[in-house]
């Protein structure tokens, strides 16, 4: 059994100090919980990510972007305001027309002429860099989740199972719910990059055919390409079921009784010779509830 030290007694240590003036902050703080630990290379993923947005930003997109908005949002450029999109789906489609969006200018995409430009780069932030060339989007499951560290994943329309390290992610998401992401391989480990679009579990039938049905579309005319290819390719698919799910009319729940009776409402309109007695008597049902009381155009209650 450890003895307990008082605050104002010698510090065990044998400094001749007091122990609040020497070693209780230090034993304090190894009573701490550990706080997970960050993801891995953190400072340079936010480091590199900053240096493409640089590159970004010098060049002329402004001709090239009706183009990929279209493409992406499988919409024209002038319906994009109607559709109320936010920040993170601006973020989403930034991600998007870095990594998989042919750049007319370059025959590539950003990402891949950001690296070809001899950029000065960390040898981490360039290995990283390297690894972030072949990426796509995906929809994964959420099939456990390891609060405080990241969740585990699987590919639904390969089956590939995988890990990612994300804290923020860990504690928001739910067992068996959707992500539809792109996943990134830093130095030793999966992350998500950038935003991440979350599903319902009850979406993964309607998502898989939608997206199958166009790599079959796709494999028609290239019949030897994998899935992870027509994603690279055409994963903006992705974001158009998302956009068409929202846009959906929504529908109502059908109330029914205990009894499985649908329950129907009525309107009944009557004349009274006494409205005083009658709100009396309707005050007394224990469920009966006035919500308005006006007067018509005879200046009569009604």
């Amino acid at each position: 059994m450890v003895k307990k030290v008082g605050r104002n007694a010698p510090c065990p240590c044998g400094s001749g100090k007091k122990y609040k003036k020497c070693c209780l902050q230090k034993d304090e703080a190894e009573k701490v919980i550990e706080i997970p630990r960050r993801r891995t290379a953190e400072a340079s993923v936010d480091s590199l990510r900053n240096k493409i947005m640089g590159f970004v930003e010098k060049q002329s997109l402004a001709d090239h972007l009706p183009e990929a908005i279209a493409h992406y949002y499988g919409a024209a450029e002038e319906e994009i305001d109607d559709m109320g999109l936010g920040d993170e789906k601006t973020l989403g489609f930034m991600e998007w027309f870095i990594h998989d969006f042919i750049h007319p200018d370059y025959g590539v995409p950003l990402i891949t002429a950001f690296l070809e430009g001899n950029q000065k780069l960390t040898s981490e932030e360039t290995q990283i860099l390297k690894d972030w060339q072949k990426t796509n989007l995906s929809a994964y499951q959420a099939t456990e989740i390891e609060e405080g560290y990241g969740i585990h994943v699987e590919d639904i329309f390969t089956g590939e199972q995988f890990f990612f390290h994300d804290i923020s992610l860990s504690r928001s998401i739910k067992q068996w719910e959707l992500l539809i992401c792109r996943k990134v391989w830093v130095l030793d480990e999966w992350q998500v990059s950038a935003v991440a679009t979350r599903l319902m579990p009850t979406d993964k039938k309607d998502i898989h055919d939608f997206i199958m049905s166009h790599y079959r579309e796709y494999l028609v005319d290239h019949p030897k390409a994998k899935i992870s290819e027509f994603l690279q390719k055409k994963g903006y698919y992705l974001h158009h079921f998302v956009i068409d799910k929202e846009m959906e009319a929504p529908i109502m729940p059908k109330l029914v009784t205990s009894h499985g009776e649908e329950i129907l409402y009525y309107e009944g309109l009557y004349d009274v010779v006494d409205y005083s007695r009658v709100i009396d008597k309707l005050s007394s049902i224990i469920d009966y509830e006035m919500t308005e009381r006006k007067k018509n155009s005879k200046d009569e209650v009604v």
